[in-house]
C-alpha cells in the first residue's frame, strides 16, 4: 500500500529520498490508531518504512518489501506470540515469547516495534541494505525497473530528475 504506485508516483514528482520520507512518515502514522501506540512507537515504524522501502529501492522489488514486511509480522505472531504494532494476531503461535525487558527497550505491549532495540536493528539493517554490494538489482532488472518503455526512460529508481 505505502511502496507502491503512491510510493512511484511521489518519486516521480519529488525523487526517491522524498518519496521514502513521505511513505515512512503515512506508514508510522497509520500505526498510531493501534492499541498501545506513542510517539515513541510511531517513530520505530517510520524507521521500519523506511528499511521497507530501501528494500523497495535497492533491490527493485515490491515482492521483496511485501515479503519482507509479511515475514517480520510472520514471525513476531505465529512463531514467537508476540504482539505486533500493539494488535496479537495469532491465538496459538509455535513459541510463546516473554519479553520481560522495559518498555522503552522492548515495546511492552505494543511489540518489539515500540522500543529502542528494534529501532537500532531497523536503522542498521537499513544501512546495511544500502551499503552491502551484493543486495544490488542486477543490470537486468535495473534495465527492467528502469527502462520499461524505452521511449520515456523512467527517473522514478533511478534518482535522476525528470526531463
Amino acid at each position: 500500500m505505502f511502496r507502491g504506485y503512491g510510493f512511484s508516483v511521489l518519486a516521480e514528482w519529488w525523487g526517491t529520498p522524498a518519496a521514502l520520507g513521505v511513505t515512512s512518515l503515512v506508514f508510522g502514522l497509520v500505526h498510531l490508531q493501534n492499541a498501545g501506540a506513542t510517539l515513541g512507537s510511531v517513530a520505530v515504524v517510520i524507521v521500519a518504512g523506511l528499511f521497507l522501502g530501501a528494500v523497495l529501492v535497492v533491490l527493485r522489488s515490491l515482492w521483496a518489501a511485501f515479503a519482507a514486511h509479511l515475514a517480520w509480522n510472520w514471525a513476531l505472531a505465529w512463531f514467537f506470540g508476540l504482539p505486533v504494532s500493539g494488535l496479537k494476531l495469532a491465538s496459538h503461535p509455535l513459541l510463546v515469547a516473554n519479553d520481560a525487558g522495559p518498555f522503552w527497550l522492548t515495546g511492552g505491549t505494543y511489540g518489539m516495534e515500540g522500543g529502542l532495540a528494534c529501532t537500532v536493528a531497523f536503522a542498521v539493517s537499513t544501512l546495511l541494505i544500502w551499503l552491502m554490494p551484493g543486495l544490488k538489482a542486477t543490470p537486468e532488472l535495473k534495465k527492467l525497473t528502469s527502462e520499461e518503455n524505452p521511449a520515456v526512460a523512467s527517473p522514478v529508481l533511478t534518482n535522476q530528475p525528470a526531463d
